[in-house]
């Protein structure tokens, strides 16, 4: 949905079209990485639940030591 604001603001003749476009850009990648980052941080709380092994990009909530498993 973004991404066709972005193509239309920058297609949108105002002096500042290029400014708006590469605002709804930001905006997309930015909600991205959330999604990503909320993604993985519930894929990790679930593994814990289930007592197996977390993500290395868990970091500080991975239970590998709790489960005895070495990296």
């Amino acid at each position: 949905m973004v991404g066709v604001l972005a193509r239309e603001a920058y297609q949108f003749p105002h002096p500042h079209g290029a400014l708006f476009g590469k605002a709804a850009m930001t905006a997309q990648y930015t909600e991205q990485d959330r999604a990503r980052f909320w993604r993985d941080s519930a894929a990790d709380w679930q593994a814990r639940a289930e007592r197996r092994p977390t993500s290395d990009a868990a970091g500080a909530l991975s239970n590998w030591a709790e489960l005895g498993v070495s990296a």
